[in-house]
């Protein structure tokens, strides 16, 4: 018996407003953006005043919180053609790595490769009678691709189905990085802690205690492309606009500002951004304001959630 998270991702409903969060955040649970409580515990509320110190996980020139490196990340291939034979587990060094080979796939001239299907983070399909996924690494039709990923991805050929035994993939709580999705965003060394737009101050603080949604689009790519590092950003704020970092003069520094779409150019982020380290809190701005680091890295990053 086996089993594979399919995420499912939808837009909040656009009325609705930033949401009061309330209890531990469990890193493991998936939460409804933009229509429900988040989970984490109440603290000083963002409307103008500081939460309490442990709140902020990086202050500029302060210490970066550890986070623990990811791990491998494992996802089932299955035979459409006879739901028997040439199933695989795919062994890749990390997330990134899996969806990173995605695109490698999903965007090649190569017409073997379009015999790959993906059907969620974890479950893909092909079709061995056009062409077995356990060539990819010895076909010289695919070595272009294949290169990219030598050392960093694997597979393992599974029982046939009469074998009565299948590998049971660890749970792997994700979100599927879709572009054009509503999301929220929270810290990495500490999920109680997430993006608010505090409209009192005008600016993207980080908050245990509310959360807004924010849509993220790469401007370049078609709605719904899994987002890989390397991909222009914009981030847009629920029923607000987009999120720019000021001016570094303005009030608040380089923080995140939001103004309204129709009145504004969206600034592009790099989706890596997010987790590198870029966007940094700093306790001497009320309310924690998230800031961005245009040159170098000081945080020790944030994560799309749901």
């Amino acid at each position: 018996m086996w089993s594979f998270e399919r995420e499912q991702l939808e837009s909040p409903d656009v009325n609705s407003k930033a949401v009061p969060l309330s209890k531990p955040v469990v890193a493991t649970t998936v939460q409804d953006v933009g229509s429900t409580k988040s989970t984490s515990p109440a603290v000083n509320n963002v409307g103008g005043t500081s939460p309490t110190s442990n709140t902020s996980f990086q202050d500029m020139g302060g210490q970066i919180a550890a986070v623990p490196p990811e791990g491998r990340f494992y996802a089932y291939i299955h035979n459409i053609a006879d739901d028997n034979t040439w199933r695989y587990t795919l062994i890749f060094a990390s997330r990134d790595i899996a969806d990173q080979w995605w695109r490698a796939v999903s965007t090649s001239t190569v017409t073997l490769l379009q015999n790959i299907q993906r059907i969620s983070p974890q479950f893909y399909t092909h079709d061995p009678r056009q062409w077995n996924i356990c060539l990819f690494f010895t076909d010289p039709r695919v070595v272009t691709i294949a290169d990219q990923f030598r050392g960093k991805f694997s597979m393992v050929l599974e029982n046939d189905r009469v074998g009565r035994g299948i590998s049971i993939l660890p749970t792997q709580n994700i979100v599927d990085y879709t572009s054009g999705n509503w999301f929220t965003i929270r810290s990495r060394s500490n999920p109680n802690n997430y993006w608010f737009y505090d409209e009192s101050q005008g600016f993207i603080v980080s908050s245990s205690t509310h959360h807004t949604s924010f849509q993220i689009t790469a401007p370049d790519l078609a709605v719904g492309t899994i987002l890989i590092g390397t991909d222009d950003i914009t981030i847009t704020a629920q029923n607000h606009g987009y999120a720019t970092p000021g001016a570094a003069n303005a009030t608040g520094g380089n923080s995140l500002q939001v103004a309204g779409a129709s009145s504004q150019v969206a600034f592009r982020f790099k989706f890596s951004d997010l987790k590198s380290g870029r966007f940094i809190t700093n306790s001497s701005i009320p309310g924690n304001a998230i800031l961005y680091m245009s040159h170098g890295r000081a945080g020790s990053g944030w994560e799309i959630w749901q």
